[in-house]
């Protein structure tokens, strides 16, 4: 990490071919994740004062170049979850062994037909994972994949509690209880 100016820094590790997608930070760690249209994530661990990169805890690369899309942590930080241009939802699990990277049990895109995800969130107070694809399905992972249909093009979503608000074209902005 190189200082830019009085108050940013940039992150020159790894060296990103293509547009970054997008970032999540851990709640409560100084991990960052981001993913790139490239196929690549990469998570990385602060310093106590963020003015530098700790060490790298861990980078994937799809060997086939398929655009990961979003990134979220779970609640304890131990796993990112990250979606791509093909509807898969990917899980790192950042232990001590090292990360391992499989999909999200219990989720097969190619046999739920969804879209790219276009959102990806955690609720840490219900444990649950949610994820928005581009073809209008909102996909809830309780003890059993939830799908709902949406009426409108979604384009990005944030939960808040277990409110979660989903942005659509339109403009319009949704809001449902996860409860």
């Amino acid at each position: 990490m190189a200082k830019q100016g009085n108050n940013y820094y940039e992150i020159t590790q790894p060296a990103f071919q293509d547009t970054i997608s997008d970032l999540a930070f851990a709640d409560g760690q100084r991990y960052l994740a981001a993913t790139s249209w490239e196929g690549l994530i990469y998570v990385w661990e602060f310093n106590q004062d963020y003015s530098s990169v700790n060490q790298k805890k861990a980078e994937y690369r799809d060997p086939n170049k398929n655009a990961f899309m979003r990134c979220c942590f779970n609640s304890d930080c131990n796993n990112v979850y990250f979606g791509t241009s093909l509807g898969d939802i990917m899980n790192i699990s950042l232990n001590e062994v090292g990360p391992v990277v499989t999909p999200k049990k219990n989720y097969d895109a190619t046999t739920n037909k969804t879209g790219p995800i276009v959102g990806l969130r955690y609720c840490s107070k219900l444990s649950t994972l949610v994820a928005l694809t581009m073809d209008k399905n909102l996909l809830i992972f309780k003890d059993n994949l939830v799908v709902i249909q949406i009426k409108l093009t979604p384009i990005c979503m944030d939960i808040s509690d277990t409110q979660l608000y989903i942005a659509t074209l339109g403009p319009a902005i949704w809001k449902l209880d996860l409860e």
